[in-house]
């Protein structure tokens, strides 16, 4: 039991195990939505106590990426535990709740393992994992076209990326014939073997890319989130992004720290990426009026932003930022999609445009509508919130590294990127005046509430605390 607690990996297996004993108990006796969701919420409770101790144990190591991992690893698991404990009031029917809480688990488990796998086969398994368990998420419960549609090509994009990151890791093992993280200081990649190490790189790199929806890769993202549900969109959208976020610096600063080659072809690579990323994603947001595309594009144009940082050296420094703003733009996006498909009322709706949009948030108490405006805020960069912050803390590292043109770039697609938050910004100021103050919520609105408050509080008053964020100075 102690090895269990230890070992993060173990502890998601762990989590895995007991989830699917309680799935298949639920199944045979029949169990009712309450005790199902009651037994899953209190072990989660379990994990997330053990997540704690890891990062009471990893303090030490601020730039650690054991450290990040465990702040990652307890944000998902927190997630996973708000979106299960919500889940009964973002469908229509109870009548699939044991199944897709058992999948939220399922997901979160396998996110859990991915951010501390040092296996590049293991990696490429999770990922489809994951992938597999966002396909039932989206097709599963609603039964519109345009979900399974929106299922059946994510499930082609899957195939596509799987195709690309393991022929990447046929290249890579066929130069230095390793697999695995832990290995790299122990080998010397031969001039025979540099085009093959070259081409995996490349291609495992850009895999993580197609899969995070970076353009010009990102011609399936629109239509995948267009058509998904509103209660997969927090998984689908934010955690995935974290967690591949986070294996794809780790595996890219252990290439730079453990070979001593030339890697200016993938920081060209990236930089190729990061420009059409930035600029693409801003300019189609401009001219949709659906909220799901716009956001869907919005994370076109930030994945640009966080691209922008793997262009340059990767330092402690430059480490940090880039957890830092993959951090708050995943929770901001969780947030935002979590509170959407709490307050939407019709709940096997796909399309929400922004006067249907603003006619929902008139069921919202006012508390929810000024948090969901500190939300957007956040995700639009304006000051003085955490996202303005680190978005000038990129500018600055790529100023700094005599990235002008990319920094110009970086500084004139933030500011076009206002236009389009601002009409879902415009709809939440004229809810909030409209508003009415309800005395009697409802117990989940209650924890909703207090929860999307304190998030958004905290990327608006964060900037003036100290160590906002555990691992960014």
């Amino acid at each position: 039991m102690l090895n269990i607690l230890n070992d993060p990996i173990q502890l998601a297996i762990f989590l895995i195990s007991v989830g699917f004993i309680f799935f298949i108990i639920s199944l045979i006796f029949n169990l009712s939505t309450r005790y199902i969701i009651s037994l899953n919420v209190l072990l989660l409770l379990f994990v997330i106590v053990a997540s704690l101790k890891k990062i009471v144990a990893h303090q030490t190591l601020s730039n650690n990426f054991l450290f990040i991992a465990s702040i990652f690893s307890l944000i998902v698991y927190c997630s996973a535990l708000l979106i299960i404990i919500l889940l009964p009031y973002q469908l229509s029917t109870s009548k699939h709740v044991n199944e897709l809480s058992f999948l939220f688990l399922l997901a979160s488990a396998l996110m859990n393992i991915l951010l501390y796998s040092p296996n590049y086969v293991y990696a490429y398994l999770l990922i489809e994992a994951i992938a597999f368990s966002f396909y039932l998420f989206i097709a599963y419960y609603s039964k519109t076209l345009a979900s399974i549609e929106s299922a059946i090509k994510y499930y082609f994009v899957g195939t596509i990326t799987a195709i690309i990151f393991l022929l990447g890791v046929f290249f890579f093992y066929r130069a230095t014939l390793v697999i695995s993280f832990d290995q790299f200081n122990l080998i010397q990649v031969t001039k025979e073997n540099i085009l093959f190490f070259i081409i995996g790189i490349t291609l495992m790199s850009t895999a993580l890319a197609f899969k995070l929806g970076a353009a010009p890769l990102h011609f399936w993202l629109p239509e995948v989130y267009h058509g998904a549900p509103f209660y997969a969109l927090p998984m689908v959208i934010a955690l995935s992004k974290l967690t591949i976020g986070f294996f794809l610096i780790y595996f890219l600063v252990s290439l730079y720290h453990n070979f001593n080659i030339d890697f200016s072809y993938i920081k060209s690579l990236f930089y190729f990426l990061a420009v059409f990323s930035m600029i693409i994603g801003n300019l189609l947001a401009i001219k949709q009026r659906d909220v799901k595309k716009i956001l869907a594009y919005s994370s076109v144009a930030n994945i640009g932003y966080l691209f922008s940082l793997l262009t340059i050296d990767l330092s402690n420094h430059v480490i940090s930022i880039y957890s830092a703003y993959l951090l708050i733009y995943s929770l901001s996006v969780f947030f935002f999609f979590l509170v959407l498909s709490f307050i939407i009322k019709d709940k096997q709706t796909i399309y929400l445009s922004l006067h249907e949009f603003s006619n929902n948030l008139v069921y919202a108490n006012i508390l929810i509508i000024i948090s969901l405006f500190l939300i957007t805020l956040n995700l639009a960069g304006f000051p003085p919130t955490l996202g303005f912050l680190l978005k000038l803390s990129i500018v600055y590292q790529l100023i700094s590294h005599k990235q002008i043109v990319l920094a110009s770039i970086f500084v004139l697609t933030t500011i076009l990127s206002v236009y389009y938050y601002w009409g879902i910004i415009s709809c939440l100021i004229e809810s909030i005046k409209r508003a009415q103050i309800r005395l009697y919520l409802p117990f989940s609105e209650i924890l909703l509430t207090l929860v999307v408050l304190f998030i958004g509080l905290y990327f608006l008053v964060g900037v003036f605390t100290p160590n906002v964020i555990p691992f960014f100075k």
